[in-house]
């Protein structure tokens, strides 16, 4: 599903074959290549369908391979990047900021790259301030700490957009 992020037009025509991954008897080789696939399956499927049935379904199964200790870290961390965003969608918050909360343990393991750490941690961040009633001090405080472990680069990104004019907030 990731290889189409720049041209969604393609997204729809594989969503039939992508759900086949799901169906009943389908063997994955390991925990941590079926909640991969999962993951990406509801990425898939929020972005098309995101008020179908089979999203609560995959987000349960996602659930139950993110306490799975064969599941690599990595795996965990990046479907924890997209379960709030289910949790959202099907009015369960609380559930979303419990994932989020648990998935944040694992921002100093060292067998996580750097590039998903950053990631989730700014979808945590965005979730945050996405919430119902979010708490802007909080908020505020999530952005300050991605941006701490963001490498020197990144912030600096930031700071040269907002000089463009743009209207950046980190």
């Amino acid at each position: 599903m990731f290889k189409v992020w720049g041209d969604f037009s393609m997204l729809r025509t594989l969503v039939p074959f992508a759900g086949r991954g799901f169906g009943e008897g389908v063997a994955h080789p390991d925990p941590t290549s079926e909640l991969e696939c999962c993951t990406g399956l509801l990425v898939c499927w929020l972005l098309t369908q995101p008020g179908d049935p089979r999203n609560g379904e995959l987000a349960e199964r996602m659930f139950a391979l993110l306490v799975d200790p064969a599941v690599h870290p990595t795996a965990r961390l990046v479907a924890a990047g997209v379960l709030p965003a289910q949790c959202q969608l099907a009015g369960n918050t609380s559930r979303g900021i419990a994932t989020r909360a648990d998935a944040g343990a694992e921002l100093d393991n060292e067998r996580i790259p750097l590039e998903h750490r950053l990631m989730w941690s700014y979808e945590a961040a965005l979730f945050s301030c996405l919430a119902p009633a979010p708490n802007h001090e909080a908020v505020a405080a999530e952005l300050a700490a991605h941006r701490a472990r963001s490498p020197g680069g990144i912030a600096t990104a930031c700071v040269r957009l907002r000089a463009t004019g743009l209207r950046v907030r980190v």
